[in-house]
């Protein structure tokens, strides 16, 4: 009988970041849910009977992540950067996948980031939209001094601050695009180490080998 090296039968590589199903469903699903979240009400402030004295029909003033300011600056471009990749996880090559596997991650945190920040800072944040809409109504902000007066006298009228819908969808497409590329990073160290585990083996297979008779 001929002796002849064992075979090693080794399976293809499969599971690269765009080939794990979860990652770029999860890290889709969390970028266009951050990315809406973006343009809805971050923060409302309740005008409470000020609204009478103002002569206005509405009686809240809302803003969006774009009025918040860096905070807000920082939530839309991170969202953005999530979508871009997951069109990478989804159409990239290997390496591509890698890094936007990392980014997708780093940038879900970064949106999450934002709307926790602003939810912490909702008073600070409703002080913001207030002062746009003073400035914006009357042409010229208010000095500090002013402000402050107006913000005591609208504190006596019921006026409220609550943090909008906007700002928890935020919070939860973050959330699901880190952990998308959290999942998608696995993925690629799986492959990584399926790809060595055949170069290692095919060193040991012995070229044009036959099978013993």
């Amino acid at each position: 009988m001929t002796e002849r090296a064992p075979a090693t039968a080794v399976a293809a590589p499969h599971g690269a970041p765009g080939d794990a199903p979860l990652a770029p469903a999860i890290g889709a699903a969390g970028a266009i849910l951050a990315t809406v979240a973006c343009f809805l009400p971050w923060i409302r402030l309740d005008l409470g009977r000020f609204a009478v004295f103002l002569g206005t029909t509405s009686h809240s003033i809302t803003a969006s992540a774009k009025g918040m300011g860096i905070i807000g600056s920082v939530a839309v471009a991170a969202s953005i950067v999530m979508l871009l990749c997951v069109a990478g996880l989804l159409a990239g090559g290997p390496s591509l996948r890698t890094a936007c596997a990392w980014v997708l991650a780093g940038a879900g945190v970064a949106v999450a980031a934002a709307a926790v920040t602003a939810l912490a800072t909702k008073g600070a944040r409703a002080d913001q939209v207030l002062r746009a809409a003073w400035q914006a109504g009357a042409g010229h902000a208010l000095p500090a001094a002013q402000f402050d007066r107006l913000r005591d006298v609208l504190a006596r009228l019921g006026s409220t601050s609550s943090a909008g819908i906007g700002i928890y969808l935020a919070l939860l497409g973050g959330i699901l695009g880190a952990a998308g590329g959290v999942l998608a990073i696995v993925a690629s160290v799986r492959t990584a180490r399926t790809r060595r585990a055949i170069g290692y083996a095919g060193g040991f297979e012995r070229p044009g080998s036959q099978p013993a008779l």
